[in-house]
């Protein structure tokens, strides 16, 4: 609710809820209902849109017991507001900076990487995600466009809903070579908790990897905690992703290619991947992104 009042009923002081909001809209009704479960009956507040794309809200509450907000005390507040716009834009700017910082000091990891917003829009990238992933960037919007079809559902997918924000591991999108361009795997990595702290504005970061066909498969626990596989799907995942076909990883696992084919297919699901080359792609990088070393 406030996102939207901010981007089409903006503010430049101070108001009383009941004065600035639409009752009549539904969301609204539930808010003001919200509050007033809690004992509160009157509100005074403000929403500030900021340069970042991110909203402010700030808010003054009163009880029934301490009584409605008169004019003279609303007043008072408002002698606040231009301290509180400053204090609000130095920390926006502040919190740029710290982001713009982490991404670049990615680099010296050897990650190419890019910080994003929740609405997609690329907050910071470092010299080498600009280098292997730059044609990806729009710069209609500043957000990542990626010239393979599918590859750009499962990005805007990923980003879209909150779902990099509710998912608790890795969400990893192949790419086929395209044009100029090697084969390479976006990783979107979701920013949680106290990660907000240092990302500040970040809703995920998306780490590119080249893919060169030399890495070994990554670690059979790796591919069970990014991709919530079964021990046997990782057992086959691993086999394909060291360069073996799926006949043959069936005969190593003693398994028959009917089962084999059947746990691929719910590989393919879980991966977001829809053939075994983009699989094993996808599989060789992830080991890379987390410098982990295979098993």
């Amino acid at each position: 609710m406030m996102t939207w009042h901010a981007y089409n009923k903006p503010m430049s002081r101070f108001e009383r809820t009941n004065d600035y909001v639409n009752k009549s809209l539904p969301y609204v009704q539930v808010y003001m209902d919200e509050d007033q479960s809690h004992g509160v009956i009157d509100e005074v507040g403000t929403i500030l849109k900021l340069p970042t794309g991110e909203v402010v809200v700030a808010a003054f509450d009163r009880n029934a017991e301490q009584g409605m907000f008169n004019d003279a005390v609303v007043g008072i507040i408002n002698q606040l507001y231009p301290d509180f716009t400053r204090a609000a834009l130095v920390a926006a700017r502040l919190g740029e900076k710290q982001v713009h910082n982490m991404v670049e000091g990615m680099a010296s990891l050897n990650l190419p990487c890019a910080a994003l917003a929740e609405n997609g829009r690329v907050l910071a990238t470092n010299a080498l995600f600009e280098c292997q992933a730059g044609s990806f960037l729009n710069a209609a919007g500043n957000k990542l466009y990626i010239p393979y079809a599918p590859a750009n559902a499962q990005l805007h997918m990923a980003l879209s809903c909150r779902c990099a924000a509710k998912a608790s591991s890795i969400r990893s999108i192949a790419i086929p070579s395209i044009r100029d361009h090697p084969a390479m795997v976006l990783h979107i990595i979701p920013i949680q908790a106290s990660a907000h702290d240092i990302f500040t504005g970040s809703h995920a970061l998306v780490v590119a990897t080249e893919v060169n066909g030399k890495n070994r498969g990554p670690a059979l626990d790796l591919l069970q905690a990014l991709f919530h596989m079964t021990p046997k799907e990782a057992h086959l995942s691993h086999c394909l992703a060291e360069g073996h076909s799926l006949k043959e990883s069936a005969a190593r696992l003693g398994i028959g290619f009917g089962t084999a084919r059947s746990y691929l297919l719910r590989i393919f699901e879980k991966t977001d991947t829809h053939h075994q080359t983009g699989l094993v792609n996808l599989l060789n990088s992830a080991s890379r992104v987390l410098g982990i070393a295979a098993g």
